[in-house]
């Protein structure tokens, strides 16, 4: 064999062993516990870089990547919705968003066209989306949404479901108002008692910060049982946020009474002007013929 194709086939082997060993970025020395290490600087030396994730410009952009169940972890950095987001191998969900201060009101309708100003939702769990094609026989007989079409809701069983985060430092201080309807599916039997609770705790360190319980919503009395009311109940409640994590407790009854009857609105004042504010709400009903539903959740920088 001739020195020139020793040389060509060393060449190779050489480079087929590199595809398969680490490969470092701005260093000769990358960890073997990393298939790719990219350093801040080159080799230690020089001035500080940063890593830029694939930038698209908007949804449909992202969309079209065409991501299948076999994606799980694939990140692209939006920059219409100022979020890094994953694939997890169902839908996009949210890694990371720039927080700008909220001016105004902040709305979650649950609708698939969201509010402007949007109040996210960060995580969901046990929810059911209600809307005008998937409703069920329900009492009273009044629509099961506040505003536009879908709300959320659970029946028989429990969800939680947080919302933001939000930058607040802007404002003096936040209310969060959130619009609740408790529904019998059955006319005859069932409906919100004293076991059935809607909670609502507020953040003031993001999602995964520490939550306070501010505000507990009990489905009836110890002997008062099968409450049914709609969204238009005009009995509301109020409470100043404390921070102790001992929430203020309200029974709610049933049909449309403004002192003694279904409670419709809850609200929470004086939540603190954090910079990275959410509000977690946990619905709770145990038969199979109750049903709370939840709409139009706002969050107002004051």
């Amino acid at each position: 064999m001739s020195f020139k194709n020793c040389f060509a086939l060393f060449t190779i082997l050489l480079f087929t062993n590199n595809i398969f060993a680490q490969v470092g970025v701005g260093t000769s020395n990358p960890t073997s516990a990393a298939m790719l290490e990219v350093s801040s600087q080159d080799n230690g030396v020089g001035d500080y870089k940063g890593f830029m994730f694939p930038r698209v410009p908007n949804v449909a952009a992202r969309d079209a990547i065409n991501a299948s169940n076999l994606d799980q972890g694939l990140l692209v950095y939006v920059v219409e919705k100022g979020c890094l987001q994953m694939f997890n191998g169902i839908e996009w969900i949210n890694v990371s968003c720039k927080i700008e201060a909220l001016v105004g009101t902040a709305t979650q309708n649950f609708e698939t066209t969201p509010s402007d100003p949007n109040l996210p939702i960060y995580s969901e769990t046990g929810s059911v989306k209600y809307t005008t094609e998937v409703e069920v026989p329900h009492y009273p007989n009044t629509d099961l949404y506040v505003s536009e079409f879908d709300a959320f809701g659970v029946n028989n069983g429990t969800a939680s479901i947080i919302l933001g985060p939000l930058n607040l430092s802007g404002s003096v201080d936040a209310t969060f108002r959130v619009r609740l309807a408790g529904f019998a599916l059955s006319h005859d039997s069932n409906g919100m008692d004293n076991t059935d609770t809607v909670k609502i705790s507020i953040s003031t360190t993001g999602p995964n910060g520490a939550f306070t319980e501010e505000l507990l919503i009990m489905g009836g009395t110890n002997g008062s049982s099968n409450n049914n009311w709609g969204f238009e109940a005009s009995r509301s409640v109020t409470t100043v946020f404390s921070g102790s994590g001992i929430p203020t407790s309200f029974t709610s009854g049933a049909g449309n009474n403004s002192s003694t009857g279904g409670i419709s609105l809850l609200e929470i004042t004086g939540i603190p002007n954090s910079n990275n504010v959410a509000v977690k709400i946990e619905l709770l009903n145990n038969k199979a013929n109750e049903l709370w539903v939840i709409d139009d959740a706002q969050l107002i920088a004051n």
